[in-house]
């Protein structure tokens, strides 16, 4: 997979995403793509986003050196 289908998201990118798409555009794109999560608010949110889970969501725990 390309790095054009990689997606950091952070909150404030969901809030502009669904003030352009419903809740099933948002889903129907977040599916295309690998999303990397920024910060914990923004992996609760996609966790909850959808009851119905059609998308997978891992946590990645960063390494610090």
């Amino acid at each position: 997979m390309g790095n054009n289908r990689r997606l950091y998201l952070d909150f404030i990118k969901i809030q502009n995403l669904l003030s352009e798409m419903n809740k099933e555009e948002l889903i129907d794109f977040l599916n295309n793509r690998v999303i990397i999560p920024m910060d914990d608010t923004t992996y609760e949110f996609l966790y909850y986003l959808t009851p119905k889970q059609k998308y997978t969501l891992k946590k990645v725990n960063r390494k610090l050196n």
